[in-house]
């Protein structure tokens, strides 16, 4: 073989051509073939195959909540290496995002965002008007430095807006 190995071929095969390399380069060979990126069994390979799943298959579960209310997955992204090319790989501790939940997955609506983003940008999620812009309870309890409970409890009393801002009472400096 042209990498060295010596191994045992029929006599026919040499003679046809069909024996050109050992039984090693040939398995290399056969596994190029079949993976043009070789990251089919990594972290974010999954990640795009179950973003396709959900967008394109009607058998798979979670289509009702992404293709099955027109989620979809733009014409480039189809393949896994556009996908990378435009995405890169995954930063540490950020996973896939949709900037806008109601528009599809594309180069332009997509960004790696922390586990917090994330959960900042969930559809459940019920935005207040305040003068600091558009913020969910999560926000404004982070700000004010007090529970997601006790902003929970300030709207159950009527408080709205800039009234969900305002730190603890009890609150020690």
């Amino acid at each position: 073989c042209k990498c060295g190995r010596e191994d045992s071929v029929q006599g026919t095969s040499l003679l046809l051509g069909r024996a050109d390399s050992c039984q090693s380069c040939k398995g290399i060979a056969i596994s190029k073939r079949l993976t043009r990126h070789g990251m089919s069994h990594t972290w974010i390979h999954q990640l795009w195959a179950g973003m396709k799943q959900r967008c394109t298959n009607p058998t798979c579960p979670r289509y009702v909540d992404y293709g099955g209310r027109g989620i979809n997955l733009c014409e480039r992204w189809m393949t896994f290496e556009n996908f990378m090319k435009d995405m890169g790989d995954r930063p540490k501790g950020h996973t896939l995002d949709r900037i806008d939940n109601d528009k599809g997955y594309s180069p332009e609506n997509c960004r790696w965002a922390t586990v917090t983003e994330q959960a900042n940008n969930r559809r459940s999620n019920r935005f207040i008007k305040t003068s600091q812009g558009l913020l969910t309870i999560h926000q404004i309890a982070k700000i004010a430095g007090v529970s997601y409970g006790a902003i929970v409890n300030r709207r159950r009393r009527g408080n709205f807006g800039d009234a969900l801002l305002r730190p603890s009472k009890y609150a020690t400096t």
